[in-house]
């Protein structure tokens, strides 16, 4: 887990902050957005944002929250938050967004390193995974 200070911000601050952020994300072209990540995103973190992206695509595949737990190396309360969570509709664009992309083959080569890595050296590859299931 991260770590985050324990200070708060004052909702003005906080407010602006998020805007300034989502200003990047839509302001800013491809080449630079994906530097910008890079730059600022720990090894940590692209875990976490990877494992919450695998976990919408195989909900959305559906499989169960157990399986999916035991592929990403997620605690099931945490795939049953995000199942209730996506129920409503709280992950529509990601989960949109994931499944339009995992059409060509390039999402399964994601989550192919996505499982290798939650494996930690088990190596399964993610379509033998998701079509057992």
């Amino acid at each position: 887990m991260p770590h985050l200070s324990n200070k708060k911000l004052n909702k003005k601050v906080l407010k602006d902050l998020d805007k300034y952020i989502f200003s990047i994300i839509h302001d800013a072209g491809a080449k630079t957005r994906v530097n910008i990540f890079r730059e600022l995103l720990t090894k940590t973190e692209k875990i976490m944002i990877a494992k919450r992206i695998g976990m919408l695509f195989l909900l959305r595949k559906g499989l169960s929250l157990y399986e999916i737990s035991k592929a990403l190396g997620v605690s099931s309360s945490t795939v049953e938050r995000f199942a209730r969570a996506q129920e409503f509709q709280k992950y529509r664009h990601t989960t949109d967004w994931v499944w339009k992309h995992s059409e060509d083959g390039s999402f399964d080569a994601f989550m192919e390193a996505l499982v290798r890595l939650a494996f930690t050296g088990r190596a399964q590859s993610f379509k033998k995974f998701v079509d057992e299931y």
